[in-house]
C-alpha cells in the first residue's frame, strides 16, 4: 500500500461541475478580455495614424508627395496587421495551454480522489472484489433461495443444485 493520504474527497458531482465551470469561464473570460484590450489599442492606433495622414496629406504640396506618404503608412499598415494577428494567436495559444492544463490537473485530481477512495476501502475490508474472495459452493449453498409454490412447497432449490455442482465437481 503507498503512503499516499487523499483527505478532501468531495462526491457531490455538482460540485466538481460547477468548479470545473468557473475555472474555464475564468479561464476563457480572461482570453476575451486580452483579445478585447488589443483590438482596442488597434483601432486606437489606428485612429490616430489615420488622423496623422490626414493632417500630414494636407500639408503636402504635391500628388507625387501625398502618394509617397500614403505608400509609406500602408506598408507600416501591412507589420502592424502581422503583429496583432500575431499577438492574437499568441493569446489564444496562451489560452489553449491554460485550459489543458486545467483539465488535466483536473482528471489528476479525480483520478487521485478515486485511488484514494478504493484503497481506504480496501484497507477497511469492504472490497471482496479487490481481495478476490469467491465463496466455494459449499459456502454458496449455505446462503442458498427456495423457489416455492402457492402452496409453499418448494418448486426449486439452489442449495440442492450447488449440492449437486458440489457433489459432481469432486
Amino acid at each position: 500500500m503507498s503512503d499516499l493520504q487523499v483527505t478532501n474527497v468531495s462526491v457531490n458531482p455538482a460540485l466538481h461541475a460547477n468548479a470545473g465551470a468557473a475555472s474555464w469561464m475564468g479561464i476563457w473570460g480572461g482570453a476575451a478580455t486580452r483579445l478585447a484590450d488589443l483590438t482596442a489599442q488597434a483601432i486606437r492606433t489606428s485612429l490616430d495614424e489615420q488622423r496623422a495622414i490626414a493632417l500630414a496629406a494636407a500639408e503636402e504640396r504635391s500628388p507625387l508627395g501625398v502618394w509617397r506618404l500614403q505608400t509609406s503608412y500602408s506598408l507600416a499598415g501591412t507589420a502592424k496587421t502581422v503583429a496583432y494577428f500575431r499577438h492574437a494567436t499568441e493569446i489564444v495559444l496562451d489560452t489553449l495551454t491554460d485550459a489543458v492544463a486545467d483539465a488535466e490537473g483536473r482528471m489528476n485530481q479525480n483520478f487521485m480522489a478515486v485511488t484514494g477512495a478504493l484503497e481506504q476501502s480496501a484497507a477497511r475490508g469492504e472490497a471482496t472484489i479487490l481481495t478476490a474472495e469467491v465463496p466455494s459452493p459449499a459456502q454458496a449453498a449455505e446462503g442458498a433461495a427456495q423457489i416455492v409454490d402457492a402452496a409453499g412447497k418448494a418448486v426449486s432449490s439452489t442449495a440442492a443444485a450447488a449440492s449437486k455442482a458440489a457433489g459432481a465437481s469432486e
